[in-house]
């Protein structure tokens, strides 16, 4: 029997067949890359639903729409990474920690991942877990951007730090995040609040004063130096920011209680520079005057209060002598009478709680005195 062959001697059939699989290879490599096509876009399409919900502050259906997502790109890691923020945004930190974990244990160094893992450590109060994943994300890798997500990391590390009252790990975070602050002014006074916030006054009203240089009536500036001020006892500076505040349009009825008492400490106190000592005798007698007032109205309140009546003795035992023609005749009777305006001050504190007006600037000055006495 005779087989069939071309010019060139290959059977018919070879030939045939290979006509028929070549089209056939070529269409099959054609849907697989539509099929693979399709399901990119179906995953893009429910990943770009999940953003939206996520930003509308719908995590429950973003979660939703990532997990869909997940259906047709599986091995998606901006996905898997989206997904766990959306869980930890729904309040499901045990999930969210399951697939930033996996994500984690493929790239340990993943700045993005580390400040999730962070965030949710932070959120369980894990203090110690939650401080080394910033560390991680601080010291990590990132796609874009890298120095800016560094210092925002660090930056959102020592606002948690602060309000968990972590103050002593708080300091050489604000430390470092200090050495180095771009021109940015609210970054400035982001880092200038947060040093008043651990105790650092001196340095967070240095900050805000730095700020001032470029923007001198920045009213949020201005009223940070002024609190950071009237906090380290400078009230005469405080007093003067305060009121600059004001004047720019603050109103925060603290503030404007601070300027108050600022100015009253520095109207009031006789230890002020530069002071004649008839106007040391009218500041320590109008002192007195307050300081008798306010025992006798904490004793109304208190007559259980031996203090408070040993106080009250005092008191009236220096009347005499704490008049202003008498402090004119005899100066050396000021310091008497002042050491007895602060230990009422104090006393009262005490017993009637923090004082307003002139006796909350008297307070102010004894308390700060006795500090560094």
């Amino acid at each position: 029997m005779t087989t069939l062959t071309t010019a060139r001697g290959r059977p018919f059939a070879l030939v045939w067949l290979s006509l028929i699989l070549v089209p056939l290879a070529v269409v099959t490599a054609t849907v697989t890359r539509l099929h693979k096509r399709h399901l990119s876009t179906l995953a893009a399409d429910w990943s770009a639903r999940g953003d939206r919900a996520y930003r509308a502050g719908l995590a429950g259906d973003a979660v939703d729409d990532f997990r869909s997502a997940l259906v047709y790109a599986r091995d998606d890691r901006a996905v898997r990474l989206k997904l766990a923020r959306a869980l930890v945004a729904a309040g499901r930190r045990a999930e969210a920690r399951g697939y930033l974990l996996t994500l984690w244990e493929d790239e340990p160094g993943n700045g993005p991942v580390n400040l999730e893992l962070g965030r949710v450590a932070a959120r369980d109060g894990n203090v110690a877990e939650a401080t080394r994943y910033y560390h991680a994300a601080i010291e990590g890798a990132w796609d874009s951007q890298a120095e800016q997500r560094r210092r925002e990391s660090r930056l959102e590390l020592v606002d948690y730090l602060v309000s968990a009252g972590d103050t002593a790990r708080a300091r050489p975070e604000l430390i470092a995040l200090s050495a180095d602050i771009p021109e940015d002014v609210a970054l400035r006074k982001t880092i200038a609040s947060l040093l008043a916030r651990v105790g650092q006054t001196a340095s967070a009203q240095a900050a805000y004063e730095q700020i001032l240089t470029a923007a001198p009536n920045d009213p949020e500036a201005l009223s940070g130096a002024g609190e950071a001020a009237f906090r380290s006892g400078e009230y005469a500076a405080a007093a003067r920011y305060l009121t600059r505040a004001i004047a720019r349009g603050e109103s925060s009825p603290d503030v404007r209680r601070d300027a108050a008492t600022a100015q009253l400490v520095v109207d009031i106190d006789p230890a002020q520079r530069r002071l004649g000592s008839a106007a040391r005798a009218t500041r320590a007698s109008r002192a007195f005057e307050a300081a008798s007032a306010r025992v006798t109205a904490c004793l109304a309140l208190h007559p259980e209060s031996d203090d408070l009546h040993t106080l009250s003795s005092r008191v009236a035992g220096i009347a005499a002598r704490a008049q202003q023609r008498s402090l004119n005749a005899h100066p050396d009777d000021l310091e008497t009478v002042m050491e007895t305006v602060f230990d009422v001050e104090m006393g009262t504190a005490r017993t009637c709680g923090e004082p307003a007006g002139i006796d909350r600037a008297l307070y102010l000055i004894a308390r700060s005195r006795a500090a560094h006495q």
